[in-house]
């Protein structure tokens, strides 16, 4: 089983959440993961000052959690 980092891990979102273009938090938003959808991960970075964790999937990049620490995405 992959861990959540690594290519092929999926998650499920647990809180409205934006995608965007980049892994960088001021990319371009494209689009939003709604509650409910899963994703399976292609690649992941750990971005800004307070380390979140990005994923990328076929849409775009996620956040696992908010900057406060709230689960966007819980790993399945």
């Amino acid at each position: 089983m992959a861990g959540g980092d690594q290519p092929g891990a999926r998650y499920r979102c647990v809180k409205r959440s934006a995608i965007r273009s980049d892994p960088d938090l001021a990319s371009e938003r494209t689009a939003f993961l709604e509650v409910g959808e899963e994703l399976q991960v292609l690649e992941s970075r750990v971005v800004g000052q307070h380390g979140l964790l990005r994923v990328r999937c076929d849409r775009g990049w996620v956040s696992t959690n908010s900057a406060t620490g709230a689960a966007l995405l819980e790993l399945l």
